[in-house]
């Protein structure tokens, strides 16, 4: 389609068996805990209520956030502190840049000082006495270079950048809002094209007393400059709208559309229609 942005991710398994996460983590006391081993650092940071893919948005500003140049699951460090007294946390992630999934994910050999992912993220939020919360949180990052994962036929440059995100809760609706700056071009998990991305949108909460929510939201990006050559810099925009409902109490269904303008690395087309289905079970 010549999106700026993905449908969640894409890995290649080449046909093979990987083993993904491998990890120790271990609580101490009852706010603070830290993993060490293999594992993937957006499980850490970039805390957003509708962020998971198997459920809620796939598109990936929403989901994932690509504009962040995570590197895939690879050696690193990572820990959350939180106070049960007022709501504030922080969490933190170390990671190799080079998680390459058809390379070998236990491979710790490339790992260098100048090709390492590190973000903090500090947050807040105001939980009440029926469930509800309100959040606001900064997250920071930079991301290193690669030596593996098509370090020569991708974009791979250093650099850094914040996401800021809001959320608040009235009843049943729940609204949200985001921006992000980033000025590192590769990452590792999915190649970050994007420099800019903003997005804001709505969640209806157990519709018709059916658990689960409707949600809709918008985005838009701006890629880097001829990230790729002659590319140029066409800004895009969508919107992703789905309704997860529990069909049962372990299995959900998620149906929805993405609407797609102006993808800039496919000057051909203006409007693309994405339509989306999703089924989950768990035991």
């Amino acid at each position: 389609m010549g999106s700026s942005w993905s449908a969640y991710e894409f890995t290649s398994w080449n046909s093979q068996y990987k083993i993904e996460d491998l990890f120790w983590e271990q609580r101490v006391g009852p706010e603070f805990s830290f993993r060490v081993g293999n594992q993937a650092p957006q499980a850490t940071i970039n805390t957003f209520r509708f962020k998971d893919a198997r459920a809620s948005f796939t598109a990936s500003p929403l989901a994932f956030s690509e504009t962040i140049p995570y590197p895939a699951f690879r050696a690193g460090l990572s820990f959350r502190w939180r106070s049960d007294d007022n709501g504030f946390y922080i969490h933190g992630v170390l990671n190799d840049m080079n998680g390459n999934p058809s390379q070998g994910s236990l491979n710790w050999s490339h790992i260098k000082s100048s090709e390492l992912f590190s973000g903090l993220e500090v947050g807040k939020q105001w939980r009440r006495e029926n469930g509800e919360y309100d959040q606001l949180s900064l997250l920071i990052f930079h991301a290193g270079t690669r030596s593996i994962f098509s370090p020569e036929t991708t974009p791979n440059e250093a650099g850094s950048g914040f996401k800021l995100l809001a959320e608040k809760q009235w009843g049943s609706i729940v609204s949200f809002a985001s921006y992000t700056y980033n000025e590192a071009r590769g990452g590792s998990i999915s190649t970050t094209f994007s420099n800019n991305i903003a997005t804001g949108g709505l969640a209806f909460l157990n519709p018709f007393g059916i658990n689960g929510e409707v949600a809709v939201a918008g985005m838009w990006s701006r890629p880097f400059n001829n990230i790729f050559p002659g590319s140029g810099q066409r800004e895009q925009t969508g919107i992703e709208t789905y309704w997860n409902l529990a069909l049962a109490p372990n299995i959900t269904v998620t149906p929805g559309f993405k609407f797609i303008s102006n993808p800039p690395f496919n000057p051909k087309t203006d409007f693309v229609v994405v339509p989306e289905i999703k089924v989950r079970m768990s035991l």
